[in-house]
C-alpha cells in the first residue's frame, strides 16, 4: 500500500511539474529566453585549421571561450590560432592531430587532458563512429538511450524531458559506476 501511494504522488508531482515546464514553455516561446553564457567554457573543435572549424573557432573565440584545437594541418591551425586570440580570445590552445589515425588521437588527448575529460570508452566510440560512417547513418547517438532522448527532445520542451528523466531514474543511472582499474 505505502509503494502505491509513493507511486501516485510521484506520478502527480510529474504531472504538475509537466503542466508547469510546459506553460513555461509556451511563455518562452512568446519571450525568448537569454542565450547560454559560453564565455569560460572549453571548446574543443576538431578541423579548426580551415572552413566551417575555423568559422566556429572564430565565433567562440568572440564569445570568450576556452579554445582547443585539433587539425592535421600544422600551418591552418595556427593560423586559426592566431586568428582567434586577434578576436579576442585569451586561453587558445592547437594541437597537430590526425583525427583518421586512432593512435594520434590518443596521443593528442593524453596531452589535452588537463582540460577535458572522456566520458566514454574511447574503443567503444571509435567503433561506433566506423560502423556509423560505414553504415552511412545519418545520426549516430552515444551511448544507445541517447536515440530515446532525442526523441523525447523532438516533442516535449526540455524541463518536461527532464522530467521524465528524473521520474524514470535516468538522473541516477551512473550513481553506483566506480569505473575500471587501469590495465598495467
Amino acid at each position: 500500500m505505502a509503494s502505491n501511494l509513493k507511486s501516485a504522488k510521484d506520478l502527480v508531482v510529474f504531472l504538475g511539474k509537466s503542466v508547469i515546464a510546459c506553460l513555461e514553455s509556451m511563455v518562452f516561446t512568446i519571450i525568448p529566453k537569454p542565450r547560454k553564457n559560453v564565455a569560460g567554457e572549453i571548446v574543443l573543435i576538431t578541423g579548426a585549421g580551415s572552413g566551417l572549424g575555423r568559422l566556429l573557432a572564430l565565433r567562440f573565440a568572440r564569445l570568450g571561450s576556452v579554445l582547443v584545437f585539433w587539425d592535421i594541418n600544422k600551418e591552418g591551425n595556427e593560423d586559426t590560432c592566431r586568428m582567434a586570440r586577434e578576436a579576442g580570445a585569451t586561453r587558445v590552445y592547437a594541437y597537430t592531430c590526425d583525427c583518421s589515425q586512432r593512435e594520434d588521437i590518443y596521443r593528442v588527448a593524453e596531452q589535452v587532458r588537463p582540460f577535458l575529460l572522456p566520458v566514454l570508452e574511447p574503443e567503444y566510440v571509435v567503433d561506433k563512429i566506423v560502423d556509423a560512417i560505414l553504415q552511412e547513418k545519418v545520426y549516430l547517438y552515444v551511448p544507445r538511450f541517447i536515440s530515446f532522448v532525442m526523441f523525447l527532445k523532438s516533442i516535449l520542451p526540455v524541463k518536461v524531458s527532464l522530467l521524465v528523466a528524473d521520474y524514470m531514474g535516468a538522473l541516477n543511472i551512473m550513481d553506483g559506476f566506480v569505473g575500471k582499474n587501469k590495465k598495467e
